[in-house]
């Protein structure tokens, strides 16, 4: 099976803007805005370093 970087690249912008605009929401919900954004960045982390396996 064939990964197209195309795909890897497409996840890491959308969660690099998740954890951009997620602790915006920290002054109306802080739990939910912080847990998003660490989360949206495991998923930076999970894409860039495991995508090449």
């Amino acid at each position: 099976m064939q990964k197209a970087s195309w795909t890897r690249w497409t996840g890491i912008i959308t969660a690099g803007f998740a954890v951009v605009s997620n602790p915006s929401w920290a002054p109306v919900q802080p739990q939910h805005g912080l847990i998003e954004a660490f989360l949206a960045v495991l998923v930076v982390y999970g894409l860039a370093v495991y995508a090449k396996e």
